[in-house]
């Protein structure tokens, strides 16, 4: 963020993210696509290197596109549990390479009508899986959009490493950038 101020006081300010290039092209981050405003290419009912996941007994419903927290128009990705006895369903980017023993931030914008959490599973150099949570958050109202946020510490030996936001309980969670 830079702030400008001229002799007679008056101040600007503009920001411009930064992002780590860590093997994708230049000026992106870690996400390949970490927004949802664009469609998988095969598969439109879905954002681009993003996927759905649901384990146990639910009834589950994605929804994409849905409203996102900029309105009309733009896309975010909806979760909804209407039955549940078990387990939980959560949107979730394609696993990135990343380093061991490094810090990595992650964020996004959600809305949920029940507590939700961010859990990251790391993959590691032998083929075994790890997860983690990263963060959880209460019930947020909806339509009331909040920020996601968590740092995590990749382990020794780490390799991959894939951030899920989730909820585990009837209700629903809606995502964006």
């Amino acid at each position: 963020e830079l702030t400008a101020t001229d002799n007679g006081g008056l101040s600007t300010v503009t920001s411009i993210n930064l992002y780590l290039n860590n093997g994708n092209p230049p000026g992106t981050n870690l996400v390949q696509n970490y927004s949802f405003e664009t469609a998988d290419p095969v598969n439109a009912n879905l954002p681009f290197h993003w996927n759905t996941y649901k384990w146990g007994t639910n009834t589950t419903t994605f929804t994409y596109p849905a409203t996102g927290t900029e309105g009309a128009g733009l896309k975010g990705a909806k979760v909804t549990i209407s039955a549940y006895t078990s387990g939980d369903a959560k949107w979730g980017f394609d696993p990135a390479h990343v380093d061991e023993n490094r810090d990595y931030y992650f964020y996004d914008h959600y809305t949920a009508t029940v507590p939700s959490r961010i859990v990251a599973a790391v993959g590691y150099v032998n083929g075994t899986f790890t997860y983690h949570d990263v963060s959880a958050y209460s019930a947020t109202a909806q339509n009331n959009w909040a920020i996601g946020q968590g740092t995590f510490h990749t382990p020794i030996g780490a390799q991959t490493l894939q951030i899920f936001h989730l909820i585990e309980s009837v209700g629903s969670l809606t995502v964006d950038n």
